[in-house]
């Protein structure tokens, strides 16, 4: 994308007084962790957000808006994931399990964790236990969301 259609973005969407990700300005209504395209929708019912007030060039505005941020999400997520294994193959090159570099404003310490992870097996899990222990342990919750595919 252009700086112009940025730029008409950003004049739009901020002159109507939505941000691009639909949330009001000075509040952060961000996906839960790990998700990818989803948006959480906590509070459908907020003032500025009803329906009848969002036209149709809002929506592909919000898109456009939507699939730029994720593209550069991804962008510098990849760059960080590369500056890491970079780094990781540094250290473990060097036979270290930490080090210290110059960074762009101070000094940052490198280090190379190792850590084991747990998965478990929900299938085999729920089969172990009974359904009064199982209505115990497993809660739901209904949650309302924005998936862009």
């Amino acid at each position: 994308f252009g700086d112009k259609f940025l730029s008409a973005i950003a004049d739009h969407v901020g002159g109507n007084g939505h941000s691009p990700d639909g949330a009001l300005p000075g509040t952060r209504n961000t996906p839960a962790a790990g998700s990818s395209a989803e948006h959480q929708a906590e509070n459908p019912g907020r003032p500025g957000t009803q329906d009848a007030e969002v036209t149709d060039e809002d929506a592909r505005l919000a898109l456009a808006a939507y699939e730029m941020a994720v593209q550069a999400r991804q962008e510098a997520e990849d760059a960080r994931r590369q500056a890491r294994q970079t780094l990781a193959a540094w250290l473990r090159k060097r036979g270290i399990d930490q080090a210290t570099l110059p960074g762009r404003d101070f000094e940052r310490t490198v280090k190379l964790v190792r850590s084991t992870r747990r998965s478990v097996d929900y299938e085999r899990l729920n089969a172990a236990l009974d359904p009064e222990s199982r209505a115990e342990i497993v809660t739901e919750r209904e949650i309302e969301f924005v998936r862009i595919e």
